[in-house]
């Protein structure tokens, strides 16, 4: 049974990438919501005052920016494969592109 629960979670995690789940879900619900609150947790982190908080500073970009390139990817081939207004779709990649501004604003932000 844990098999395949892990099984269809790499499953839905290879469909996320592939776009092959539908625009709206990849854009509100993991772009938009899950993002966000990632990124809220990130700007709550206390200041660096030591090498503990420096890890988990870095250890924690490091994880926001994997998450953001792997559901920019997601959301870009989802809004390509997406069937209803075209508008949408463009809409959807214009975010792509203005979040990908944002986030190298927050890791040269974070460099300083």
């Amino acid at each position: 049974m844990e098999i395949n629960t892990r099984t269809n979670a790499v499953n839905y995690l290879i469909r996320l990438f592939r776009g092959d789940i539908p625009l709206h879900v990849t854009f509100w619900i993991y772009g938009f919501l899950i993002g966000h609150f990632l990124s809220f947790l990130f700007e709550s982190l206390p200041k660096i005052d030591n090498q503990y908080s420096w890890f988990i500073y870095s250890v924690f970009l490091i994880l926001l920016v994997t998450y953001n390139i792997f559901i920019l990817v997601a959301i870009w081939r989802s809004a390509n494969k997406y069937q209803g207004k075209k508008n949408w779709g463009e809409a959807a990649k214009l975010y792509v592109v203005f979040s990908i501004f944002v986030t190298f604003s927050t890791l040269y932000n974070a460099s300083i």
